[in-house]
């Protein structure tokens, strides 16, 4: 598993980096990979063959199950009147002398309705594009990040926060399945 994320992280670096990255000479490298929550679509289970993989888990079948072992605020429906926003921070400690050479940051969510609602999502200071999943519909965010972008990465935490819309008396019904930082260094 290890070792497919460092060729997935890598060949994204490559894919948004360009053909310079492929001349790198090859480099010793460490994956951190920080989770909150698990990959279990909701509480509902995984599919074994995911329909789309903007959207593994795609519609669910019901609202989200959380189990007792579930992270706070990972399977569950967050609704009015609870807080407005879900923060999930990324704790991780870099190694002296390592370089940050890229990073991905996943997210698999659900229950957005952007036509009814301003929800957002920001990853520290950066916004991310959300889409329109519906209220039992279901999105994988992935975000790519090479230098400079990763200089959010290097003071050892990322806080990553989910501002749930209103509008009229309601709000956005939103919930995440699991909130993933992976980052590939050089040693030192």
């Amino acid at each position: 598993m290890r070792a497919f994320l460092v060729a997935t992280l890598v060949g994204l670096i490559v894919a948004v980096s360009g053909p310079a990255a492929i001349a790198l000479p090859p480099l010793p490298t460490q994956v951190i990979i920080d989770s909150i929550g698990d990959f279990d679509c909701f509480g509902h289970g995984v599919p074994l063959v995911p329909r789309d993989p903007q959207s593994p888990c795609g519609t669910l079948p019901g609202p989200p199950i959380q189990e007792i072992d579930d992270s706070l605020d990972t399977d569950v429906t967050v609704s009015c009147p609870a807080p407005s926003a879900l923060t999930f921070t990324h704790t991780y400690t870099l190694p002296a002398g390592a370089t940050i050479l890229g990073a991905v940051y996943l997210m698999n969510l659900g229950g957005i309705e952007k036509a009814n609602f301003n929800t957002t999502l920001l990853l520290g200071a950066i916004p991310l594009p959300l889409p329109e999943t519906g209220a039992l519909g279901t999105a994988l965010i992935a975000l790519p990040l090479i230098p400079p972008a990763t200089s959010i990465l290097e003071n050892g935490q990322l806080v990553v926060r989910l501002n749930r819309g209103s509008s009229r008396g309601g709000c956005d019904d939103v919930f995440v399945d699991f909130s993933q930082l992976i980052i590939l260094l050089s040693a030192p």
